[in-house]
């Protein structure tokens, strides 16, 4: 792959970024898709994930470090990580039991999103609420542990807060004392 080709990889891996996640597009300064929000279906989420999973192939099956000139070669690597391609970075899929889960709390959750957490709701949907998050966040925190246990770098994306704290927690285990 020539340099020229490299670089058009990657304009339109971006584009198609920016498409996919208008909002981010606007806080960059490109105001194309200013009159859009983010499409937050499952299907869409699917089209992400598909496109990040498409180019990561494509990044490690197309692009030979090798052919690339010193400057491109530079572009391609991580200053932590070193040559991405080399080092197996991948998108786990996403579980279709999270999806499943997310759909069946979902009316419970938006009265509650409503009122931004205030009562007056439902004590039995937020127990419902609470103990999807929960399995979901014990999830997320065995994927991490695992990735660490393994000696690999985790990085999270996306979902609630207990997605997040699931992965704080894992990695802080992880860490042991610090400070």
């Amino acid at each position: 792959m020539s340099d020229q080709q490299f670089y058009k990889f990657f304009d339109d891996y971006l584009e198609e970024h920016l498409r996919q996640h208008p909002v981010y597009a606007s806080q960059l300064g490109d105001h194309r898709y200013d009159d859009q929000i983010e499409d937050l279906s499952i299907e869409a989420r699917q089209n992400r994930t598909a496109l990040q999973r498409q180019t990561l192939a494509r990044l490690t099956g197309e692009i030979n470090h090798d052919e690339l000139s010193r400057s491109a070669q530079i572009d391609l690597e991580d200053t932590r990580l070193g040559r991405i391609s080399d080092r197996g970075i991948l998108m786990e899929p996403i579980e279709p039991w999270i999806a499943e889960l997310s759909a069946a709390v979902r009316p419970d959750a938006e009265p509650m999103i409503e009122t931004e957490g205030e009562p007056p709701f439902d004590e039995s949907a937020r127990d419902r609420v609470d103990a999807a998050c929960e399995r979901v966040r014990d999830h997320v925190r065995q994927k991490v542990a695992d990735v660490l246990a393994e000696g690999r770098t985790p990085g999270v994306v996306g979902g609630e807060h207990g997605v997040s704290l699931g992965a704080i927690e894992a990695s802080a285990a992880h860490a042991g004392e610090v400070g």
